[in-house]
């Protein structure tokens, strides 16, 4: 079995090149040659032989030495004892294997067939860590875009280990993922391909000089090499900027503190990032998973974040508002106030629904995009209107809000967040009281039961009143 495993290794890695360290730009990448190859060979299936030559290698690592790879720990959830007990299921299933499985899909499917019976997550997380096709995945003709994912995601990242220098702040990272990935095999540009090449031979060749330069193209067109557990990987590189988070930047008040955080949260993990969009600058929107948590729940000074629209996040958002661990000493609710922050109407009316229904003060703000045109409304339900009473001219007049944003602009800035106007030093103050016909339920309710203290508050306020004036000490001029 031994030589049959020997001989795999040697048809799919060729003749192995020297890997030398130190120098600039990241170290190594005889190794990636090697990948790289063969890479070639399978991009236009959207697979890798990589993984094939890394898994009958380390099967015959650990035939000689009963050891499993480093590294595979962190993409399985059960111990090295486990691990021990695949490996040598795989080692005897292999020598009983006629033909021998050759090909990335002949082989995640040894494996699958292999360990049935245990964990779907230590399979899956085993045919990751090869970058092996994962059970059920269709081989697809890749045309340089990744594939789209479920839940509304255009498409889906597993990345290499975070670093630390990677975190920006407290809302973006810079993730890296590995090009022996087969949903990103296919995408390196040919450029990039040849750079890693013959940045490989210059450093065999101790001409770190040109592998520098060399490097300098590879990371220009948005890729690095990174040496992981002493091999070097060719891996692309993103800017993830966290959905639903809006943390301030580093400089900014707290903004050390909320940059710290993510960097515990993240470093040292390898991530599940779901992209949703692209924003102004760049940077590729989306939702972060971490050993199957999603990060942006997690809670962190607190904070919660959540699509407060969805049943489940209105429910949630109720919750927060209830916690009476914020505020022991009041009855019913956990807050005092609630300052509202949010850029879209419909996220909005929600808070207005939440404290309608809670009968909680809050206030409401919003800013244009000169930004010297915004207001500020105070709401106290039953006593002002809410803001279902009286809501912008142009979300009653029936106008989807979502076809006013232009392109390069914050949600904000909409005709539904008008008021003072800075530049004329003009700041308008008004009373609204409370609309009878209100179509919100709670606010006719909260309504109902201001009417019925009302006469004591006025009263209350006369007296106070009376008190004032009769204590102001008239004098003859």
């Amino acid at each position: 079995m031994g030589n049959a495993l020997r001989f795999l290794y040697g048809e799919c890695c060729s003749k192995p090149t020297t890997t030398t360290t130190g120098g600039g730009g990241g170290g190594g990448g005889g190794n990636w040659v090697n990948q790289h190859q063969h890479q070639s060979h399978a991009a236009h299936h959207g697979v890798t032989t990589g993984g094939v030559s890394a898994l009958a290698r380390d099967i015959h690592q650990f035939e000689l030495t009963s050891k499993v790879p480093e590294g595979l720990s962190k993409h399985v959830v059960s111990s090295k004892k486990a691990q021990s007990n695949w490996y040598g299921k795989l080692c005897e299933a292999w020598a009983q294997s006629q033909p021998s499985p050759n090909s990335s899909e002949e082989v995640s499917k040894f494996v699958i067939d292999t360990l049935k019976g245990h964990k779907k997550a230590d399979v899956e997380g085993l045919l990751s860590f090869y970058g092996l096709p994962l059970p059920n995945s269709k081989v697809e003709n890749t045309t340089g875009h990744a594939p789209s994912v479920a839940n509304g995601a255009k498409y889906e990242l597993d990345t290499l280990p975070v670093d630390e220098k990677a975190v920006a702040d407290g809302d973006t990272v810079t993730v890296y993922v590995s090009t022996l990935n087969p949903k990103e095999a296919a995408c390196v540009p040919k450029p990039v391909q040849a750079a890693a090449v013959e940045r490989a031979k210059a450093r065999a060749q101790r001409n770190y000089t040109k592998a520098d330069a060399l490097h300098k193209q590879i990371t220009d067109a948005g890729y690095r090499m990174l040496n992981i557990e002493n091999h070097e990987i060719l891996a692309r590189k993103y800017r993830i900027r966290l959905r639903g988070i809006d943390a301030p930047e580093s400089s900014m008040p707290y903004g050390k503190e909320a940059k710290e955080e993510l960097i515990r949260l993240l470093v040292g993990k390898s991530l599940k990032v779901l992209i949703f969009d692209e924003d102004r600058y760049g940077r590729c929107v989306g939702d972060i998973y971490c050993n199957g948590v999603f990060i942006q729940t997690l809670p962190s000074a607190p904070f919660l974040s959540m699509n407060i629209t969805a049943v489940q996040g209105f429910e949630t958002f109720i919750s927060s508002l209830t916690n009476k661990s914020y505020n022991k000493k009041k009855e019913g609710i956990g807050v005092d106030l609630v300052l509202s922050c949010v850029d879209n109407n419909e996220a909005r009316m929600v808070v207005n629904q939440a404290c309608n229904e809670l009968n909680q003060t809050w206030m409401e703000s919003g800013v244009s995009e000169d930004a010297v045109l915004g207001h500020i409304q105070l709401l106290i339900h039953g006593e002002t209107a809410c803001f279902a009473c009286a809501p912008p001219l142009v979300v009653a007049s029936g106008v989807d809000e979502r076809t006013l944003k232009r392109v390069g602009l914050c949600a904000a800035s909409l005709p539904t967040t008008m008021g003072y106007n800075a530049r004329k030093d003009y700041f308008p103050t008004m009373a609204m009281k409370p609309n009878p016909q209100c179509s919100n339920g709670p606010c006719i309710e909260r309504q109902k039961e201001y009417m019925l203290i009302k006469p004591a508050k006025d009263a209350a306020v006369k007296a106070k009143m009376e008190e004032e004036l009769s204590a102001i000490e008239i004098r003859p001029i």
